[in-house]
């Protein structure tokens, strides 16, 4: 099951006040790169991405870890994103 479908961490309660934590970030980054979390949860990734460069390095490796494996290039563009996040 996914994190936003009913059940899911997607589903569960947003915390207490407007910031949410890395590891919150962390747990639901692929859903929100497959655009499966709820709106609130949506707005609270996007805006801890928008301030944290850790955060937003690992959205960068992510994606484009999945862009390459979707068209069966994995390893080289790995390697290109993984040397964005040890800068």
């Amino acid at each position: 099951m996914s994190q936003g479908q009913s059940g899911g961490a997607g589903a569960r309660a947003l915390p207490s006040g407007p910031w949410i934590t890395c590891r919150d970030v962390l747990e639901r980054l692929y859903d929100y790169l497959d655009g499966e979390l709820t709106a609130a949860w949506e707005r609270r990734v996007a805006r801890h991405l928008d301030g944290c460069p850790d955060c937003r390095a690992r959205l960068v490796f992510e994606r484009s870890f999945l862009e390459a494996v979707r068209r069966g290039r994995a390893p080289t563009v790995a390697r290109t994103a993984l040397s964005i996040l040890t800068r």
